[in-house]
């Protein structure tokens, strides 16, 4: 199993939030944890940069679902680099369409923040 890492990094507007490794049941708290002072501030802008990350679980999948709902489901929450297998999950679980997704971070900082 590949160790998780997760980076926070200002990008205004957006705060990026970059996931490397496996994101499972076992370390999804460093999400969580990493993701709760960005939540409080009123006009955050969450991106998850998933280009990295190898492997994803439910529980991962709910950090992400957490976020949207947190944020009032009002399109601050985007999600980039999602390999194939990630976009087919998120396809299945009805969270295309409701989160916004880019295939690269690239185009998520330049199209993301347009209203």
């Amino acid at each position: 199993m590949k160790d998780l890492h997760v980076t926070t990094n200002l990008y205004p507007p957006f705060t990026i939030i970059t996931v490397t490794g496996e994101l499972d049941a076992a370390n999804q708290h460093l999400v969580r944890e990493a993701v709760e002072t960005p939540l409080t501030r009123p006009d955050v802008l969450l991106l998850f940069d998933l280009t990295h990350l190898d492997f994803i679980d439910s529980s991962g999948m709910d950090v992400i679902l957490d976020c949207y709902s947190r944020l009032d489901q009002a399109g601050r929450v985007a999600v980039c680099g999602l390999s194939t297998h990630q976009q087919r999950l998120f396809d299945l679980m009805g969270i295309t369409g409701r989160i916004p997704t880019y295939p690269t971070l690239e185009d998520a900082l330049t199209y993301g923040a347009e209203p």
